[in-house]
């Protein structure tokens, strides 16, 4: 195709292509010359109509930076409230600048595969059947927020984004399949899930590198009996908030995550009854794990291999699983456990082979049994039977002690812990037959 100039163009990219121009046509081409935005109404459209309908193709030829006939501004396309019919598809291509399409209805599905946004890619308030930006590369933040709604799969498979993702407020809807598929997403900024997000359908993020937070608070992730939230593998340098409201039915996966500083599930809702509610095998946190404060777990909270490098707070949780409420086998906590003040309402504590500097606990804590098999602690607090135990024997061994003393069972060929197991049989806790190291239920031992 050539343009009024007679120069040759690809296909799409020349202004005689597109003949005669709607009313909103004419008002874009405009306002993109003038690097100002077109504003269709303030309302998202429910239907098309002359004043406020733009052609996808329209849309991508000035996003590519139309022709001699139909300047764009540097500041690129920006446009609100309108209808955009057909197919918007800028597959493989780079923009010219950003990208402003907001409280707009798309027809189509918009492609982003492989394509750059030079700046920032917001669809804030649109809705859409859903989104294609697999490897998309959006040098700015994409903005999926404040009323944006999806139909159908929202996929950013291998998306790079060099400030922030933000679906705050945004409602994604893919019952029984997948909402928002984000894996090995690299974000520079933040990831916003908050502020009143919803999703139906599996939310993922496995493999994601998020370079600051993980902001989930009041964010509300529906797919009972599935995955609600799948992040295996993440790599967070800041902060992982799933707190303030957050609620999840179906399983939140944190399997093998890397949080730089804080995992904060305070006041937080996980229901995935009769399975596991968190789980986070071999999670390694650089600060603290709170899960205090009206946290709610029904179905298991799983920590097994866990690395902690501050304190593991449970304070005020409330825990119910089927056979155990909290599985901390091998969790090391480099600070303190905080077990006092919690609700088990069913499933036993497992702490088979963890590892803490100081452990706090209250009359609770036991009530529904506890697996203590090779537990290394250095210090007791609280007013809990097994600290109010130790405290009239008057033995507060540091770990290095206790350690000690599991190493001397495994030289001596006895079963690991069965030195703690002999002090500990001094404080009520029992070990019954067949079991190794310390072991304390409602059933057989007590440890008060």
């Amino acid at each position: 195709m050539t343009d009024a100039q007679g120069s040759k163009r690809p296909k799409g990219r020349t202004l005689a292509e597109f003949g005669k121009l709607s009313t909103a046509e004419r008002k874009l081409l405009d306002c993109a010359a003038a690097g100002g935005g077109a504003v269709f109404g303030k309302e998202r459209p429910e239907s098309a109509i002359d004043a406020k309908t733009l052609r996808g193709t329209f849309i991508r030829f000035l996003a590519l930076g139309g022709d001699e006939d139909a300047p764009v501004h540097e500041t690129g396309v920006q446009l609100q409230g309108a209808w955009i019919e057909g197919a918007f598809d800028l597959e493989g291509v780079e923009t010219k600048g950003g990208l402003l399409m907001v409280g707009s209805a798309f027809e189509a599905a918009p492609v982003f595969r492989d394509s750059r946004i030079r700046g920032s890619l917001n669809l804030a308030g649109s809705k859409m059947p859903g989104l294609q930006g697999d490897r998309l590369t959006c040098d700015g933040s994409l903005f999926l927020r404040g009323g944006f709604v999806a139909t159908g799969e929202v996929r950013l498979l291998g998306a790079k984004i060099g400030s922030d993702l933000v679906c705050a407020g945004g409602t994604f809807q893919n019952e029984g399949h997948d909402a928002l598929s984000a894996d090995r997403v690299d974000v520079g900024g933040t990831v916003f899930l908050n502020d009143k997000f919803t999703a139906t359908g599996k939310v993922r993020l496995p493999g994601a590198k998020i370079g600051s937070n993980l902001v989930c608070a009041g964010g509300t992730f529906q797919n009972e009996g599935h995955d609600a939230l799948s992040a295996d593998g993440v790599d967070v340098g800041g902060n992982v908030f799933l707190n303030d409201k957050f609620t999840a039915t179906g399983e939140v996966r944190l399997l093998g995550a890397k949080i730089g500083s804080d995992l904060v599930c305070a006041g937080g809702t996980f229901q995935n009854e009769g399975h596991d509610a968190l789980s986070a095998d071999g999670v390694d946190v650089g600060g603290n794990v709170i899960l205090n404060d009206k946290f709610t777990a029904t179905g298991k909270v799983r920590l097994l291999g866990a690395k902690i490098e501050g304190d593991l707070v449970c304070r005020g949780g409330k825990f119910r699983g089927k056979q155990k409420a909290i599985d901390m086998q091998q969790a090391h906590i480099r600070g303190t456990l905080m077990i006092d003040g919690v609700t088990i309402e069913a499933g036993i504590l497992d702490l088979n082979s963890a590892t803490a500097s100081r452990l706090v606990d209250d009359s609770k804590t036991w009530a529904k049994g506890v697996v203590l098999d090779g537990f290394v602690y250095g210090a007791f607090g609280g007013t809990g039977r097994l600290t109010r135990r130790c405290g009239s024997t008057g033995w507060t061994s540091s770990r290095a002690r206790i350690a000690a003393r599991m190493a001397m069972d495994r030289h001596s060929g006895r079963s690991p812990g069965s030195s703690s197991a002999r002090c500990c049989g001094r404080w009520g806790i029992t070990r019954p037959p067949g079991r190794s190291g310390l072991h304390s239920s409602g059933a057989s031992g007590s440890a008060g």
